[in-house]
């Protein structure tokens, strides 16, 4: 079993984007640059191949060591952003298992004696808490399929046979239809959705009371 401990990722990976974003940029208007203007410097010139010119032998390894701190620089900043999502103390409030199978999710709460069943026409909710630390134990009953809350920024990929553990938080009150399967896994792979349903506390009690209620009779 992994456990991967995330409360809120949001804020991490928009650091990175901020980031990832302006060299993004850079990188396409030089691209474009190099691609546009030699375009329109050798459209004037006479038919022919333009004239040679020799590179001076150290460009190549500056152009080299460039991309090469480039990347560096992303790559720490991707792995100090994964370290501090890793490091932090959760200690959750709840838990939810995941079970995800073609092509559909289901959601147990254990403590609470509640599953969450979609059908092939209606997706699976997830009923969460505000603010509070969820555990979630995943797994597949079939293929690789991937749990993908964009809401939260979080991806995790359910496997056969393997269970993986992780913690989010979710900020706000809110319904958001957005959860989804991010790894292709057959026919039905776009159907492949879920619900997130984001209660205040006292909301999610009354919703957990009614649920154990709607059991019992």
């Amino acid at each position: 079993m992994v456990l991967v401990a995330v409360v809120d990722t949001r804020k991490e990976f928009e650091d990175l984007a901020s980031t990832y974003l302006p060299i993004a940029i850079v990188v396409f208007a030089l691209v474009l640059l190099a691609t546009i203007v030699p375009l329109f410097l050798f459209r004037a010139r006479k038919p022919g191949l333009p004239r040679q010119r020799e590179e001076p032998p150290w460009l190549p390894i500056v152009y080299g060591a460039v991309l090469v701190a480039v990347v560096a620089v992303l790559i720490t900043l991707t792995f100090n952003a994964q370290d501090q999502i890793s490091a932090k103390v959760v200690h959750p409030g709840l838990q939810v298992n995941v079970t995800a199978a073609k092509w559909n999710w289901r959601f147990d709460y254990p403590a609470q004696h509640i599953s969450q069943i979609g059908g092939d026409s209606t997706p699976t909710s997830l009923v969460v808490p505000a603010d509070t630390n969820v555990r979630f134990n995943l797994i597949s009953l079939d293929v690789i399929h991937s749990f993908w809350i964009p809401y939260v920024r979080f991806k995790r990929d359910a496997f056969p046979r393997r269970s993986t553990s992780f913690v989010l938080s979710f900020p706000g009150v809110g319904y958001h239809t957005a959860g989804r399967c991010a790894e292709y896994c057959g026919l039905k792979h776009d159907q492949m959705i879920f619900n997130v349903e984001v209660m205040s506390r006292a909301g999610f009690n009354q919703w957990v009371s009614q649920r154990q209620g709607a059991r019992a009779s």
